[in-house]
């Protein structure tokens, strides 16, 4: 007994059996056209759905578990031939592993992902994989030193800057020095929310790729 041929091509319908039609065997008989036409939607789906989650593919997983046919993106270092599929996608992008039978898997534990900017100028001289330390735009702030009657006050301060009391100088009869502690504090919190890192707003997943 052989087996129906199947195509990877979509049917449009998948033919009903009529009372009319006679019994028919074999690969091109009536009575195997409705097979036919399912075995041949289910080989094209299916290969339309292992195309839709091909190797190294990355995704956000909502939960700690590591979906089926992924893995986590922990740096780990994975053998070439094993993870051949994979290996073929990223090489050594993320790091050559022992240099010979294995290779290296983004580690993406507590990173964020930029789109890599490939000509657009906004982030420009980057490649897939490179890595972007922390920064932030630069913070200014000014303060103004005057003098009034022999005395050096801080009489104004912004951004980053705040005043502490000031005045310095010598008393009115001129005869007698003195001097009274002055200061200008400088605190980034003033004017942004500070933290032991620099970060934007964030919800935690776990970030895995295909193999």
């Amino acid at each position: 007994m052989a087996d129906i041929e199947e195509l990877e091509q979509w049917e449009d319908g998948v033919y009903q059996l009529e009372t009319t039609d006679p019994v028919e065997g074999g690969a091109d008989g009536v009575d195997n056209k409705p097979h036919k036409h399912l075995a041949n939607r289910t080989v094209y789906l299916k290969s339309k759905l292992e195309k839709s989650t091909f190797a190294s593919m990355i995704i956000a997983s909502p939960s700690n578990v590591v979906p089926d046919g992924f893995l986590e993106c922990n740096g780990a270092a994975l053998s070439r031939t094993v993870y051949a599929d994979l290996f073929a996608k990223i090489g050594t992008t993320y790091g050559v592993g022992n240099g010979s039978s294995t290779f290296n898997i983004p580690d993406l534990r507590g990173e964020f992902i930029r789109g890599l900017d490939n000509g657009r100028g906004v982030d420009s001289g980057r490649g897939v994989g490179s890595f972007q330390g922390d920064a932030i735009r630069n913070i200014i702030g000014s303060f103004v030193m005057g003098d009034s009657s022999g005395r050096y006050n801080f009489s104004s301060a912004n951004g980053v800057f705040s005043t502490a009391f000031s005045s310095t100088g010598v008393n009115n009869s001129g005869n007698t020095a003195f001097s009274v502690d002055a200061g200008v504090e400088f605190d980034v919190s003033n004017v942004v929310p500070t933290a032991s890192e620099n970060r934007p707003r964030n919800v935690a997943m776990m970030y895995c790729i295909k193999y």
